[in-house]
């Protein structure tokens, strides 16, 4: 890769990752169910508490502590089958401890002691993403640090597997048009996302599985447009795979994707029929060796691919209030609201916003799929955010079908899969570089749009949890003034960089070619 590109990548790569870090310098700590859950599976493995098998493993002491200084005491579902305790915990403050005020977890572990343990349901996954940020945690002593900056620490490290992504979706959007500044525009849609922002940056296993699914979907565009590189690309493909396995269940659903690229890849390339058939065959035995032995672990262990928390299959008679229309027009909904902006009813953009946004989107694909000659490809790499859509809905229909309530369908599950949508908006991009008027034009709303759209979702959404009180967001985080200052700085220099760089990419990339010399005309020589 050469140095420019280098360069442009790194640029979007760091923006899209300050975003995120003051994302989650903002966003109040312990304020999802599920990160306390996550949080607690990282303190467990960091304690040396293992991975219990699913539905026994109890909220810890550590996480009690901290969720009930952040003013949020753990709730929910209780460990089957644990006796009775008795006492209760401390009652929850009226709003977080100050900081200088907060406990250390210096000697704090295991379960809290007369308190009923409540159920940290994530050992249905795989440790993979807990283990990642567990080890590195330990081998710096962040076990004996103030909770609130190790919840921070998991946060940044979600941060950066969520940020190391941008190169992949560049990089596939290079390598389909072409083109740099295409590969920018599709790099640069991850941030007119805000919902990348809202939840990749808090603790949670779907900021290491977006990295590998953008892997994934990486190597199998490069090996389908650069057939030259299918053996590089399916090592790539299967490492991302396997990575993945073992962080979700959801990259279940790459298993076919992955292997219809790469039989693509070895026809376009000209393999023998045995070739053909033995380099995605060889990619999945290496991808089953790093993380698929989990699932058949499952089958053997459980009798179940993946214990759910919810549990799976259909009672014999429907909830009441079952609607398939109502369900349907629910769970779009839900689709649309949580891909582009909401996961909690504070947080929820404006219908009229979500519905552009959607609408936009669906154009830019239709667009691309008349423009690209590479229509194969774009196809396939709509599988993957296909497969995990029908999956979800069809788990989240089980659900209200028993219960009558939409659950399981979050927008955030097909942030793997982005690449997709980044292919489509490249293709439409770069289609625009032929004419010089249009293409200068494009750059420039571009640049706009990653500078004003980042920035105008973080203040809604700041305002939001907060009530307009910035100040209280500072008093009750994780670090203090100047922190909040310096990070904020960085993302909005870094997102004015990002702009400069686009519009210096388009603008070279709209330039006529410089004209061919004229050639010398032959000199006479000179009379004797």
């Amino acid at each position: 890769m050469r140095t420019g590109v280098w360069f442009e990548t790194s640029v979007l790569t760091i923006a899209v990752f300050l975003v995120l870090a003051l994302w989650s310098l903002t966003t109040p700590l312990y304020s999802t169910v599920d990160e306390t859950r996550h949080a607690n599976s990282v303190v467990r493995l960091m304690e040396g508490g293992g991975w219990p098998a699913p539905k026994t493993a109890p909220i810890l002491e550590a996480t009690e502590l901290g969720a009930r200084e952040a003013g949020r005491p753990v709730t929910g579902a209780k460990v089957p089958g644990a006796p009775e305790a008795e006492g209760t915990p401390a009652p929850a403050p009226d709003g977080p401890v100050p900081a200088d005020e907060r406990s250390s977890l210096a000697g704090v572990e295991g379960p809290p002691s007369g308190v009923v343990p409540h159920l940290d349901w994530m050992t249905q996954h795989p440790p993979g993403y807990y283990a990642a940020l567990a080890l590195p945690l330990k081998a710096v002593g962040a076990d004996d640090w103030r909770w609130d900056h190790l919840l921070l620490a998991m946060r940044l490290m979600s941060c950066l597997f969520t940020a190391l992504a941008v190169p992949f979706v560049a990089g596939a959007a290079r390598v389909f048009t072409r083109s740099r500044a295409a590969g920018l525009a599709g790099g640069g849609l991850i941030l007119l996302v805000p919902q990348w922002f809202n939840t990749s940056s808090l603790v949670t296993n779907d900021s290491l599985l977006t990295l590998l699914g953008a892997a994934l979907l990486y190597a199998g565009v490069r090996a389908t447009v650069r057939p030259e590189t299918l053996v590089s690309s399916s090592a790539l493909g299967a490492l991302a795979l396997g990575g993945g396995l073992l962080t979700k269940g959801l990259m279940l659903t790459a298993i076919p994707v992955l292997a219809v690229f790469l039989l693509v890849a070895g026809w376009r390339a000209g393999r023998t029929w045995r070739q053909r058939f033995w380099i995605p065959l060889g990619a999945g035995i290496l991808a089953f060796v790093i993380g698929g032995w989990w699932w058949v672990r499952n089958i053997l262990v459980f009798g179940t691919l993946q214990p759910s928390n919810f549990g799976s299959g259909r009672d014999p008679v429907a909830d009441p209030a079952y609607s398939m229309s109502s369900y349907l027009d629910l769970g779009i909904r839900r689709l649309m609201q949580t891909f582009w902006g909401s996961v909690r009813e504070s947080l929820t953009f404006p219908q009229w916003i979500l519905l552009t946004a959607t609408v936009l989107a669906a154009l830019v694909v239709v667009a691309a799929f008349v423009l690209s000659k590479q229509r194969l490809v774009l196809l396939l790499t709509f599988l993957y955010p296909a497969f995990v859509t029908g999956l979800t809905f069809h788990h989240s229909w089980e659900i209200y079908w028993n219960h009558g309530r939409i659950q399981g369908i979050q927008g955030r599950y097909l942030f793997g899969g982005i690449i997709a949508l980044a292919l489509c908006v490249a293709t439409v991009w770069a289609a625009s570089l032929r004419r010089r008027a249009v293409g200068r034009v494009a750059g420039t709303v571009l640049a706009l749009a990653v500078v004003v759209v980042p920035v105008a979702a973080w203040l809604f959404s700041a305002r939001r949890l907060w009530d307009g009180d910035l100040g209280a967001m500072v008093d009750a985080g994780p670090a203090g003034t100047a922190v909040y200052v310096l990070v904020a700085a960085g993302a909005v220099a870094a997102l004015v960089v990002t702009a400069a760089t686009i519009v210096s990419r388009f603008v070279v990339e709209t330039r006529p070619a410089d004209p061919e010399p004229e050639p010398l005309a032959p000199t006479e020589p000179a009379p004797a």
